[in-house]
């Protein structure tokens, strides 16, 4: 709110006047006198003393999670190999072999039998969303990747992949037997060798022990 002041010649003190103070030259002049005059005194004294106060100690926030939550980011190496197959097969309308899944897989049995698992999800998924009225479903169930989805249609190229992924899941199980018994027959070498070693060690005893009677 603005303040209004009137002024009179009557009320003007003579500059002349010895002792009276100087009159203000304007209007403006006077308001900002009085509004001066109001900060001097509402103004603190620079001998007053201030308090002290303790500082607030500072609150930090932690955030905890459950033992199942994943600590890493993006796609699990399952989902990934799940994603990028139907990309190739799907999306980019590229052949798929057995190899193919193999090296996909970095040579991982567990993988391509879980990648095996996932295709026979996707197909039952897609018959209990035709039941339900849908359309499609999306291939990883929590979302990301590539996103596709796959509808009836696709159904019967998936039976083929999945008998793709069968078959390379053969393989590295074939592979996996060979390289066991590989390792035990190995293993047997080693005992056998070993063995010989105690029994010419034994003879060599003996002998030493007929030489000194």
């Amino acid at each position: 709110m603005s303040a209004l002041v009137c002024w009179s010649e009557t009320t003007v003190p003579s500059s002349s006047s010895q002792g009276d103070a100087e009159a203000p030259s304007s209007p403006t002049a006077a308001l900002s006198e009085m509004n001066n005059d109001a900060m001097m005194k509402d103004r603190p004294s620079s001998t007053s003393k201030t308090t002290n106060k303790k500082p607030r100690p500072v609150l930090r926030k932690t955030v905890s999670f459950e033992m199942d939550v994943k600590t890493h980011d993006g796609l699990e190496a399952r989902s990934e190999l799940l994603d990028a197959v139907i990309k190739r097969y799907f999306v980019n309308q590229t052949q798929v072999s057995e190899l193919d899944v193999i090296a996909m897989a970095d040579n991982s049995l567990e993988l391509v039998l879980a990648l095996h698992e996932d295709l026979q999800d996707i197909m039952k998924r897609v018959e209990e969303a035709l039941e339900d009225g849908k359309d499609s479903i999306p291939v990883l169930p929590r979302g990301g990747g590539m996103c596709t989805k796959l509808a009836t249609p696709h159904i019967p190229y998936v039976k083929i992949l999945d008998r793709v992924v069968e078959a390379a899941g053969s393989r590295l199980k074939r592979q996996s037997d060979r390289e066991k018994k590989e390792a035990m027959r190995m293993s047997l070498k080693d005992v056998e060798a070993a063995l010989d070693d105690v029994v010419v060690a034994a003879e060599e005893g003996e002998e030493d022990a007929e030489e000194k009677c």
